[in-house]
């Protein structure tokens, strides 16, 4: 009866399984929008909560309400909602890490520059940290050409229209 329209006498709800995962969605970016809530805290100590949010949500084993909840967000991804449709969009650069969340493309630039990344300075830094009207870089060694070069400009390339602004990030 809940399901019926309201003209026939229910509540008008539509469906509940759509309901259900709209609200899952919620959670979900609830969960990345606010990373120093103390559910969110919680969550990821007991879960051992990596940045990588597609490692996180494929290694989650628990059946509690949690796993559950990942579970879910799982059967949403196998039906072609990807979990990358869910990302950080960057205002100040203050709370989102420039390696390892993803917030440009599809993807961590961890995952997109690996071997960028596995040359980086402080690779758990927030985006603010490396930008000074210019994106400034610190490497464990120079490289002055070859891949590694190459890969610095598809980077360079791809943060070209990047900038930051007082507003935090969502």
């Amino acid at each position: 009866m809940a399901l019926a329209s309201k003209v026939k006498g229910g509540l008008g709800i539509g469906s509940l399984y759509s309901l259900n995962h709209t609200l899952i969605q919620k959670w979900q970016w609830r969960f990345f929008k606010n990373p120093g809530a103390l559910w969110v805290q919680v969550i990821t100590t007991i879960h051992d909560h990596p940045e990588d949010t597609s490692y996180f949500f494929n290694h989650v084993r628990d059946q509690g309400v949690w796993g559950k909840i990942v579970g879910s967000i799982n059967s949403m991804h196998e039906k072609g909602i990807p979990h990358s449709t869910l990302k950080r969009k960057v205002n100040n650069g203050l709370s989102t890490k420039f390696w390892t969340q993803t917030w440009i493309g599809n993807d961590s630039i961890q995952h997109q520059f690996s071997s960028l990344f596995r040359l980086a300075m402080h690779q758990d830094r927030m985006i603010h940290d490396w930008w000074n009207n210019a994106w400034s870089w610190e490497w464990s060694r120079p490289f002055t050409g070859g891949t590694l070069a190459n890969h610095l400009h598809s980077l360079r390339s791809l943060l070209d229209n990047i900038s930051l602004n007082d507003d935090d990030d969502v």
